[in-house]
């Protein structure tokens, strides 16, 4: 497992071809390099400061199946999000 940094909003090709060097693809045929990256899993992971009240998780835009983990219990899967998702989740391992 490879972690690179990445930026959000944005696109899991675009933070893979900044942290390897992929040329621009928006040049000639360079987009073929990109090509494989439509049929793999990405996994996104974020380390929150301590917080002694709840926290508001929010995120939209994802093309594809997503799921959620807060702390180690599964806090959401759908199949994908066009609008903006909004939940807020306890730091007891709770969800509010």
């Amino acid at each position: 497992e490879r972690l690179v940094p990445a930026k959000v909003p944005g696109a899991v090709q675009l933070d893979w071809a900044r942290a390897t060097g992929l040329p621009d693809h928006n040049y000639a045929d360079n987009f073929t390099q990109y090509a494989w990256m439509e049929d793999v899993y990405w996994h996104y992971r974020a380390h929150l400061p301590q917080s002694h009240g709840p926290v508001t998780f929010v995120c939209g835009g994802v093309d594809y199946h997503f799921i959620v983990r807060w702390m180690v219990m599964l806090f959401m899967t759908r199949r994908e999000c066009s609008r903006l998702l909004r939940f807020r989740c306890r730091t007891d391992r709770g969800a509010a």
